[in-house]
């Protein structure tokens, strides 16, 4: 089971490989297009800090959200929905088999994600990104702004609805 100490999160965006001015990356917002996560390649996704020894029961935990393969919002389509996740390395961190395992028990596939990668939607599929070259930016405090904070490291480094982890 996983402790409080793996269930720290922070909402935000990943998977891109733009940002806007400052190296932001923003919600759709008329008063941000140039920095608009969806027009940057990025998905939505939640940074979740993840200890080692945690790692395969949050693979396990991450694939039980997909509903026969696919999202529990199937209504939301595009790129900025995909499924996706992100450690360090990608598929050579040393517990990236964890994910393949976890994936293969419910029959989905990986594929190694290049930025700006397409929907996922009724693919049985999911994105993973190595977090050292698509990084995870924070989303917006939406009490503070009418935009978005500069790229952030928030958690460690770079993690929809949880569907994209920071493993460090």
């Amino acid at each position: 089971m996983l402790t409080k100490r793996a269930t720290r999160s922070v909402a935000g965006y990943a998977g891109g490989t733009k940002t806007g001015p400052n190296g932001r990356v923003c919600y759709h917002n008329p008063m941000a297009m140039d920095s608009d996560y969806g027009r940057m390649g990025h998905t939505e996704v939640v940074g979740v800090k993840v200890p080692e020894d945690k790692i395969p029961q949050f693979a396990d935990a991450f694939f039980a959200l997909f509903i026969n393969g696919d999202r529990a919002d199937p209504q939301d389509r595009g790129g900025e929905y995909r499924g996706a996740f992100g450690i360090p390395g990608g598929d050579k961190h040393p517990q990236f088999a964890a994910f393949k395992e976890a994936a293969a028990k419910v029959n989905m596939k990986l594929i190694a994600g290049k930025g700006n990668d397409p929907d996922t939607s009724k693919k049985r599929a999911v994105f993973y990104n190595d977090t050292d070259n698509f990084p995870f930016f924070a989303g917006e405090a939406w009490t503070r702004t009418p935009c978005c904070p500069p790229r952030q490291h928030v958690i460690a480094r770079a993690a929809p609805r949880l569907e994209y982890a920071t493993l460090r």
